[in-house]
């Protein structure tokens, strides 16, 4: 079962990669990947995620008030998010908020907090993506940063979540 999943996504990700125009779908810019697939679906996953219904990544803006002590006046500032959410068949649903750090190349440096003197706490490493329809990422939890998580655009999942 386990050669026969590894086996599917290999295929799966050659058949993207052979249909590449570009031909540079492996590690491509995490910018134009949080631009052009901001919400996908868990397709597949190297991770055991026992009693999993669905998952997905979402990468959106959220906005903050926060006092500027030199000019002593409330500021709101935009910034950058990345969330992964996972449903389980018990109704139980999990969500990984971060923020978005820095980007440099093909990973995503994110920490738990948005206030700037706080460390990135985590990374999202982007391994693939036709820029359009598919990106297959590793899981940004440190504790399961070996799961690697094929994730797909709602108009090519099988059955998304409603």
């Amino acid at each position: 079962m386990i050669a026969l999943f590894f086996s599917g996504i290999l295929l799966f990700c050659h058949s993207h990669a052979a249909l590449s125009t570009k031909g540079n779908g492996d590690h491509p810019n995490a910018d134009e990947v949080m631009w052009k697939l901001p919400l996908t679906y868990l397709r597949q996953s190297l991770g055991s995620y026992t009693n999993l219904r669905c998952g997905y990544q979402r990468f959106y803006n959220e906005t903050h008030r926060s006092y500027n002590v030199l000019t002593r006046k409330w500021e709101k500032k935009p910034y950058e998010k990345y969330d992964l959410y996972f449903r389980y068949t018990n109704g139980r649903l999990t969500s990984q908020p971060r923020y978005v750090r820095n980007v440099t190349n093909n990973t995503i440096h994110m920490g738990n907090r948005y206030e700037e003197w706080f460390a990135a706490t985590s990374q999202l490493q982007i391994l693939f993506s036709d820029m359009n329809s598919c990106v297959i990422t590793n899981n940004p939890d440190p504790a399961f940063n070996k799961a690697c998580n094929l994730m797909v655009t709602k108009d090519k999942f099988s059955g998304p979540p409603q």
